[in-house]
């Protein structure tokens, strides 16, 4: 079957797994039956601070990049009911154009990639007897509708230092929803000044291909003043990065430093 048009956007049809082991996990799970699915991130311990202590109950939610859906189910569990954005199947990064690094190999291993980690997410979905939907229209899709869409709440969960153009994606966040949270890594070489600044991270001392910015919590907060949106909220915390995701209870997370920033429209 293919995409049914429900309004501006295209919603996807499911994806079908037989077993977890068809999937690519970029997020770690506690199944209903008490065992683990071990994605690369957990945020099982602090779920809450990541959605910035929102409350969910009865909110329309739009989730921009949902990887393996734990962020999604999380919502859900809360009481909201959650249209994800994911990229379309033949675009499946904003890579860095790199002149000096074999990145057509990188793509080759993300397209090998990209299909099992969208069935991750529909997989999470069965598993947790999800309503979400998904459309794969990608952000540059959704730049063409989101003057068009009225949701509560859009998440931009771990996404910014991925994109080519993040003040763009806050833009479009700003067009479709009333209140945004924006959760990124919290990084001290752009926060220590407490300015508006945007470092880009590609070098010549660096293999990064899949990365293009770090923004400090000042810029974000500058860019959605400027679109009109007041910061409710902004929290520290930790989230747990697994090394190795080849089986439960391998190696012991790295405790990497976060934030969640809560913004409303005026």
């Amino acid at each position: 079957m293919g995409l049914a048009d429900l309004g501006p956007l295209q919603f996807s049809e499911p994806l079908t797994a037989a077993s977890e082991n068809e999937c690519r996990w970029y997020h770690t799970f506690d199944k209903p039956d008490g065992s683990v699915i071990r994605g690369s991130w957990d945020y099982r311990h602090n779920v809450d601070d990541y959605l910035g202590h929102v409350d969910f109950r009865g909110k329309t939610v739009l989730e921009i990049g949902p990887a393996s859906g734990f962020l999604t189910v999380a919502m859900e569990q809360r009481g909201a009911s959650v249209v994800a954005i994911d990229t379309p199947a033949d675009d499946v990064w904003e890579y860095v154009p790199r002149a000096d690094r074999d990145t057509e190999a990188w793509l080759r291993m993300r397209r090998e990639r990209h299909v099992q980690l969208k069935r991750s997410w529909w997989f999470s979905q069965r598993l947790f007897k999800g309503s979400a939907r998904v459309s794969y229209c990608g952000v540059a899709g959704l730049r063409e509708v989101a003057a068009q869409l009225n949701f509560d709440i859009c998440l931009i969960g771990g996404l910014l230092q991925h994109v080519r153009y993040p003040a763009d994606v806050l833009w479009i966040a700003s067009q479709a929803a009333t209140q945004i949270i924006v959760s990124e890594r919290f990084l001290p070489e752009v926060e220590k000044t407490g300015e508006p600044l945007a470092r880009f991270v590609p070098s010549r001392r660096n293999d990064f291909v899949d990365t293009w910015w770090y923004l400090s919590s000042a810029a974000v907060s500058n860019a959605l003043d400027i679109f009109g949106f007041d910061r409710e909220r902004l929290g520290r915390f930790k989230c747990r990065q697994w090394p190795k995701v080849a089986s439960a209870g391998e190696g012991d997370p790295l405790e990497l430093d976060y934030y969640s920033a809560v913004f409303r429209k005026r």
